[in-house]
Parts: C-alpha cells; sequence; structure tokens
C-alpha cells in the first residue's frame, strides 16, 4: 500500500484494511447493491449491512436497507418456494392415494359413499395441481 499511495501521491497512512472499509463504503453509497458488494469483499451481505450501510443517513439508509432486505427476502422466498413446493408434491401425492382408494371401491364393488369421497378427492386434487402449477411457474421466473 506504501508504493500505491506514492504513486497517488497521497501522503497518509493508508492500510489495506482501511482501503477495503473506504472501497465497501463507497460501492454501498453508490447504490451498488449490498449483496454484490458482500460478495466482491468476501463478506457476508450481513456484515455490509452492520458495518457499511449503517453508516448513511436518513434516505439513503432506507434505499440502502430495502435492498438489502429484499434480497433477503427474496432468498427466504426461494427457500419457502422449495418448501411450499415440497409440500405440495406430499399432498397431491397424499390426495392422489386416497383418491385412487375410493375411485378403486367404486368401480370394483360399487360403493357409492366411497364414490363421493373419490369425487371430493379430485376436486382436492384439481385445486392442488393448479396451486402447484402457480407456484412452479413463479420459482421458474426467479
Amino acid at each position: 500500500m506504501t508504493k500505491v499511495c506514492k504513486l497517488l501521491r497521497i501522503k497518509k497512512n493508508i492500510t489495506r484494511y482501511s482501503a477495503r472499509g473506504s472501497f465497501i463504503s463507497k460501492m454501498v453509497d453508490a447504490g451498488n447493491n449490498p449483496y454484490v458488494v458482500a460478495e466482491m469483499a468476501g463478506n457476508s451481505p450481513l456484515t455490509i449491512y452492520k458495518h457499511y450501510i449503517r453508516t448513511l443517513e436518513g434516505r439513503k439508509a432506507n434505499e440502502k436497507w430495502s435492498q438489502f432486505s429484499d434480497f433477503i427476502l427474496s432468498l427466504h422466498l426461494n427457500s419457502k418456494r422449495r418448501e411450499t413446493i415440497n409440500e405440495l408434491v406430499a399432498k397431491i401425492n397424499k390426495a392422489f392415494e386416497a383418491f385412487a382408494k375410493d375411485a378403486a371401491l367404486l368401480v370394483e364393488k360399487g360403493n357409492k359413499a366411497a364414490g363421493t369421497r373419490a369425487r371430493k378427492a379430485s376436486l382436492k386434487l384439481e385445486k392442488l395441481m393448479k396451486e402447484f402449477r402457480k407456484v412452479s411457474v413463479e420459482a421458474a421466473k426467479n
């Protein structure tokens, strides 16, 4: 850093640590996404927020926090979508098993009550499949 300071005619003694901190602060102040800055600096986005974004004042800080929280929310939502898709698949499988069981009773034994249950299960399956399509399309967009 000493050679760089001499080259740039900077008289202050600048350490690598302070140069790195200045770089991060300037990147955040310039409106760069905190996640991208964190990746460049080798930090977590939370560290960037804790140590660099808090130095901004008023509206700027709120804007930076909004970007950061949007990113964290998107990570959380992606995780939730995976959980939701897994839950939906489990529900679809369970509903299909119930439908298949009741439909077989209707066909094989003419059980009318089983036919009613099978129709209800088919409606439930239809709703679950629509929900699955909706969630999977959203997941594909992100």
